[in-house]
């Protein structure tokens, strides 16, 4: 009893070592592949309002095309976002990113999850820099709400996805999950709710990649009827970009 709780604090801390030696160098390295890529943000003024206080970014989250990065859950949009929100008010965001699969396995891999993967994945994301969310269900998050709370005080932007999972593309039919809602509540934050499109591959020669801020939305509300404001407003995003996109073609 007395030898499983050390032995989880021994993966957690290899999994931050892992994260600070190899994945943070990693992210730089991927951060810096960003400046090639043409990103056209819209909407900056949601964000410069708010640049002397925390807030939540709610975007969409896009699945990356390449396999590399499909299996290891890096995605370019979540940096994305988060470059033009340094280059717009110089805040330096804070991104929520899972620590764990998402689902509990059957049989004796449960057991591997919850004492080997999890405090690993947890280790490995703080080590890199980012708020580790632990997703698979029944699990405990109290160490997320304490580094989201650190975040707050130090007035750092959030950056959460609410579909919980990544798609080709936003769709208003998507279920949203209502952590992003909880979290607003719970810290007073406002949520401005965000369309990407574009930055789905690592290719910075592939595509021109969009990024529209809609306006802040006050946590009010309950959690459902705020979830379904941030839906409205990535749709309203999303049309906007369109737009933009629809006009580059006009002759």
């Amino acid at each position: 009893r007395i030898l499983i709780p050390v032995l989880v604090i021994m993966l957690e801390r290899l999994g931050q070592f892992v994260g600070e030696t190899m994945g943070r160098p990693t992210l730089e390295t991927l951060r810096r592949k960003l400046e090639h890529f043409e990103v056209l943000p819209a909407g900056l003024e949601n964000i410069e309002a708010l640049r002397d206080r925390s807030y939540l970014v709610a975007p969409n989250h896009l699945k990356p095309k390449e396999k590399w990065a499909e299996m290891t859950g890096v995605s370019p949009d979540a940096l994305v976002v988060a470059r033009v929100i340094r280059e717009a008010t110089r805040q330096e965001p804070r991104i929520v990113s899972k620590s764990d699969d998402g689902w509990w396995a059957d049989g004796w891999y449960k057991h591997v999850q919850r004492r080997v993967m999890q405090p690993l994945g947890q280790g490995f994301h703080k080590g890199v820099g980012t708020i580790p969310i632990r997703k698979n269900p029944g699990s405990f998050n109290r160490e997320f709400l304490d580094l989201t709370e650190q975040a707050v005080k130090n007035n750092e932007p959030i950056i959460m996805f609410p579909e919980g999972d990544w798609f080709p593309d936003f769709d208003e039919s998507h279920a949203l999950e209502t952590g992003v809602a909880h979290l607003a509540k719970k810290c007073g934050l406002p949520v401005v709710p965000a369309y990407i499109h574009g930055a789905d591959s690592w290719n910075d020669t592939e595509k021109v990649i969009r990024v529209v801020f809609g306006g802040a939305i006050l946590p009010l509300g309950t959690k459902q009827e705020l979830t379904e404001l941030i839906r409205s407003g990535s749709a309203a995003a999303q049309k906007k970009a369109t737009d933009e996109l629809a006009a580059d073609y006009v002759i």
